[in-house]
């Protein structure tokens, strides 16, 4: 009766518990009888709209039906055994509701075959992405403030076959940045599953630490922290082949060959750089360490020749979580050339983080990030720090609000905040 299956005696006054009688409970089993079979009926009408839906919707003029199982045709089965003397008595053909119960149970069968069917037609292929609309407010030694679309998103995946799939991924970068006005190819691969191992090719996400590994729609951060985007710079995509393994039920490894350039410039590099990242992958904990093993090519500007250098780096993570409280650090290491660096060539370079996040309740996320970042071991004075604080509030499945003040301490030049409020939409 709860979950509108059978229906009892219309509402009356209280009058105390009174117990049902043998006859009035056989009624009950004829009008449960009844009450699946509509229940199937108007299911089956509504089929594909609950089968292509993300979630059970049904058309605006007709409720949902109640989802009939095998439990329920079972007890039913049970009941009509149990009152059969009592249903001869009432006059019900206890024959025929026993055909119609068989009937019942083939429809079942048949109704769930074509929901799955249906399921998995409707899965195939999927268009997905998100969209981060964004103001920041820059307290730096030239202050900015800005509404922006941070990123615009969107996604094409589904199945090639049995063993292959393929995805495609578009970037529509902030009206704000002349230079990236248009829109940017981030990923296309295609994908081959043979066994545990999974071999893509095309341009993906390389395989390298946490922060970079992450998509930004789940990060907690703004932006990656400040090494990651110094020492990888547009190394988010980049083109090649790349080999995905299970190592048993809890390590996982990655290995790619790609050109070093990202995704934003061409294939300058004739000496393909190397990615690798293995992992300890658990649902409360990971860990795991990564290596890149290439050459950094900085393309010439009116200012400095185009010059080659080296980008050796070593990194380390973790993350563990328990109950509403998450911790998670990075560090990277090694040697690596820097963007519009005024000396030239390949630094002794080091950058970690530490993030600590804490869910009140489950709709809503507090975070703090510390983050160090030293451009040339070699030279004092040179190092940022960046402290985060972050709330983030999920309003419903698809909307996300984000407020982040960073709190910015460069060795050289003065302390600044950047203030960020953003909200986020996945679609």
């Amino acid at each position: 009766m709860q979950r509108g299956l059978v229906h009892g005696y219309e509402a009356a006054p209280y009058s105390g518990p009174v117990p049902l009688t043998r006859g009035e409970v056989a009624g009950i089993v004829v009008r449960a009888v009844r009450g699946v079979g509509e229940a199937m009926q108007t299911r089956g009408r509504q089929l594909e709209v609950l089968a292509q839906a993300p979630s059970e919707t049904c058309p605006e003029d007709e409720p949902c039906a109640p989802a009939v199982t095998r439990e329920d045709l079972a007890r039913i089965e049970k009941l009509l055994a149990e009152f059969r003397n009592e249903l001869v008595t009432v006059g019900a053909n206890v024959e025929k509701i026993g055909v119609e119960l068989e009937s019942l149970k083939a429809s079942l069968a048949e109704t769930r075959t074509e929901v799955d069917k249906l399921a998995r037609e409707a899965a195939r292929h999927r268009i997905s992405g998100y969209t981060q609309m964004r103001y920041t407010v820059d307290g730096s030694a030239s202050p900015e403030s800005e509404f922006a679309i941070r990123r615009a998103r969107v996604m094409l995946s589904g199945p090639l076959s049995d063993r292959a799939s393929y995805k495609l991924h578009f970037d529509v970068p902030s009206q704000a940045k002349a230079s990236e006005s248009t829109a940017r190819l981030n990923e296309a691969y295609a994908t081959l599953d043979v066994g545990t191992t999974r071999l893509v090719a095309g341009q993906f996400p390389v395989p390298f630490g946490w922060e970079l590994w992450t998509s930004m729609r789940v990060l907690e951060a703004p932006e990656r922290a400040l090494g990651v985007r110094r020492l990888l710079p547009d190394q988010r995509y980049d083109r090649g082949v790349r080999v995905d393994s299970k190592l048993g039920d809890k390590w996982q490894a990655w290995a790619a060959l790609v050109n070093g350039t990202g995704s934003k410039r061409g294939d300058t590099n004739e000496r393909k750089d190397v990615a690798l990242r293995i992992a300890h992958v658990d649902k409360s904990l990971e860990y795991g360490l990564s290596g890149y093993y290439g050459m950094d090519t900085q393309p010439e500007t009116m200012t400095t020749p185009r010059y080659d250098a080296d980008r050796h780096l070593i990194g380390a993570h973790v993350s563990a979580k328990r109950g509403p409280a998450e911790f998670k650090g990075e560090v990277i290491a090694g040697t690596a050339a820097l963007p519009n660096a005024i000396a030239q060539g390949d630094k002794d370079v080091l950058a970690w983080t530490i993030l600590g996040s804490y869910a009140p309740c489950p709709a809503s996320q507090l975070a703090v990030r510390f983050h160090r970042f030293d451009p040339d071991r070699d030279v004092s004075g040179d190092s940022t720090d960046v402290t985060s604080l972050i709330w983030m509030r999920r309003i419903d499945d698809a909307v996300r609000l984000r407020v982040s003040e960073e709190f910015v301490r460069p060795d050289v030049g003065g302390n600044y905040g950047i203030f960020t409020t953003e909200l986020q939409i996945v679609y």
